[in-house]
């Protein structure tokens, strides 16, 4: 049973790399932007720190539920902050979990690229340039002494995977209401 919190910018290519993880583990998928929809947030276009903080406190639930039933799990958020990823290790650690931090190292200026490149496909929500660099100016990478595993940005999900994570099985998705069903 393990505990992945996925870190880095928005458009960093987190959620590719949490559906990529989960087709290969047995593990529970907890996705804050799922949980901001459900609750009718748009996390792109700014939301204010009391909801953000009522979402994290759901996707905290929803982690400690997982884990507490046996499965692993997948944190698909920013965790932009130290004390957030020291919040979900704390659940681990109450539940005998072990908690590795998954850097997204992308340059801003692919994530801008990324942005543009969405604007036009409009394949997921996007995000303003006003919340994009407020989250720039106070993001807080992982340090080394958090269990940290960084992904470059050139790296391919599926090779950077198959070299620092092995293959369990199929994977359980969370829709964002706490229900999840089971990949492929």
């Amino acid at each position: 049973m393990k505990l992945y919190l996925l870190c880095g910018l928005a458009f960093s290519g987190k959620t590719t790399l949490a559906s990529t993880l989960a087709c290969r583990l047995p593990a529970a998928v907890v996705s804050l932007d799922a949980i901001n929809a459900a609750r009718g947030l748009d996390g792109g276009a700014g939301i204010p720190d009391a909801e953000w903080a009522r979402t994290y406190q759901e996707a905290m639930v929803q982690v400690e539920k997982a884990l507490q039933a046996g499965n692993s799990v997948i944190v698909d958020d920013t965790n932009c902050f130290r004390f957030l990823r020291d919040g979900y290790r704390s659940v681990a650690d109450r539940c005998g979990a072990d908690t590795t931090v998954i850097y997204m190292d992308a340059p801003l200026a692919l994530i801008q690229k990324r942005i543009r490149e969405n604007e036009k496909a409009r394949s997921r929500t996007s995000i303003t340039s006003s919340v994009l660099m407020d989250l720039v100016t106070k993001f807080e990478p992982p340090d080394a002494d958090e269990g940290v595993l960084v992904v470059p940005a050139d790296a391919s999900p599926e090779v950077w995977l198959d070299q620092h994570i092995p293959s369990r099985g199929s994977p359980r998705i969370s829709s964002g209401d706490g229900s999840e069903r089971r990949g492929r």
